[in-house]
């Protein structure tokens, strides 16, 4: 830490994809869930779960269901082509610039960025996050909308990604429409990174945030 920002973090773990036997075990813990939830997230850290076995066994188990479940991904570039039919991804710039093959340092770029990932993954939504820009949130390929950010202060991104795409997911889950979603992970997001660690949320700070602010316009950027 230097005067209360995050410079570097160190991890130390062991990789490995799972056995059969591993996710016959997560499977059986997590099928009663999935018949019961609006949403799936899938927050890969690239580090051995979110593989080709995983995701074929999660596909089979989603499809037997009466009414399949938003699948919402966090992606790792390593796994993108894991991805291809998901409902939704929440890649950053830097991400979603690798998944594309090309660089992203402005709204332009991250918009072609996005379609091709469209191309390449065939997702139903998209929703890139832009760091101090906001987001820009692909209803599909040629419709986008750009969120304008709500932090005030940036002290420790740590756990912003999560942050997003938990959020989102409560307000899908809740029947809320996209933009509405969206905005309000942006909500939530901006007080995260205005705090030191791995920081959270509460209802009332995210209600507080919508009061204090001024609403801001949704515009469109194609």
């Amino acid at each position: 830490m230097a005067a209360n920002q995050q410079i570097v973090r160190v991890d130390h773990e062991d990789l490995g994809q799972p056995s059969d036997a591993e996710l016959d075990e997560l499977f059986e813990l997590i099928a009663e869930d999935l018949e019961s939830a609006p949403v799936v997230i899938l927050s890969d850290y690239g580090k051995g779960l979110i593989c080709r076995p995983f995701m074929d066994r999660l596909w089979t188990a989603l499809q037997s269901l009466k009414s399949r479940p938003y699948v919402l991904v966090d992606p790792k570039t390593v796994n993108y082509d894991l991805y291809t039919g998901v409902d939704l991804l929440t890649p950053n710039t830097k991400e979603a610039g690798e998944g594309a093959g090309m660089a992203v340092n402005s709204m332009e770029s991250a918009v072609l960025a996005g379609q091709k990932l469209f191309d390449r993954l065939e997702c139903k939504h998209l929703l890139v996050t832009l760091g101090r820009d906001g987001m820009a949130l692909f209803h599909d390929r040629e419709t986008v909308s750009h969120i304008p950010t709500f932090a005030r202060k940036v002290f420790d991104v740590t756990g912003a990604g999560d942050t997003v795409i938990g959020t989102l997911a409560l307000g899908l889950a809740a029947g809320g429409s996209l933009v509405d979603s969206a905005t309000l992970a942006n909500h939530a997001a901006g007080i995260v990174v205005g705090q030191i660690g791995a920081a959270t949320a509460s209802p009332g700070q995210v209600v507080d945030s919508i009061d204090e602010l001024p609403e801001v316009e949704v515009r469109s950027l194609l």
